[in-house]
């Protein structure tokens, strides 16, 4: 469950989002990749920190090719609600294996 203003890091800068927001943010991806597979690689948690190495793959909508993507996310939990993200991903096509 996310927080009332969820912080995410990512490469292309900070920003602030309501858990609204991040659902329909979510939706977007689920309507244009029907077929996204996200897979938990590893990870850990503690009272305040979850991290989670996990993989991405789907179906480019727009040429059917497949594509997949490596990510490392570190999550912040206060009051058990994940508020602040860093968002590490690897270069497009990439995977953990």
């Amino acid at each position: 469950t996310l927080g009332a203003h969820y912080v995410r890091h990512e490469s292309g800068g900070t920003r602030t989002v309501t858990a609204e927001e991040f659902r329909e943010a979510i939706a977007a991806i689920r309507k244009q990749r029907p077929d996204i597979h996200w897979e938990v690689e590893d990870e850990a948690i503690t009272d305040s920190v979850w991290w989670v190495r996990w993989t991405m793959t789907s179906t480019d909508a727009e040429t059917g090719e497949p594509v997949s993507g490596a990510f490392l996310q570190v999550y912040r939990v206060a009051d058990g609600r994940i508020v602040e993200t860093w968002v590490l991903k690897r270069e497009i096509s990439s995977t953990w294996n």
